[in-house]
């Protein structure tokens, strides 16, 4: 039951992924260097991004992008679903 529960979530995280319009997507992957008042900050990468922030969006602040976020979510849910599940399963 558990491995269909995976693939039950995994299904719809791929689906709802998919149906994110265009702009929506883009935001899902920050790229490239970010200009903070005469302050270059660092490259993007897969995992996360800069953006400025301060007082006066003059610091360069680390960001995990939403992707990673969705992820992350995503498998804390299943694994606390197949952790109950095993629980309900293992009482009756």
């Amino acid at each position: 039951m558990s491995g269909l529960t995976i693939l039950a979530a995994s299904a719809l995280t791929f689906l709802a992924f998919c149906s994110l319009p265009v702009n929506a997507a883009d935001e899902l992957t920050k790229s490239g260097s970010k200009l903070c008042l005469g302050k270059i900050c660092d490259d993007s990468n897969i995992l996360w991004y800069y953006e400025c922030c301060g007082d006066i969006f003059n610091d360069c602040c680390i960001r995990i992008q939403l992707w990673v976020w969705i992820v992350l979510v995503v498998v804390g849910l299943l694994i606390v679903a197949g952790a109950v599940l095993g629980f309900l399963r293992r009482r009756c």
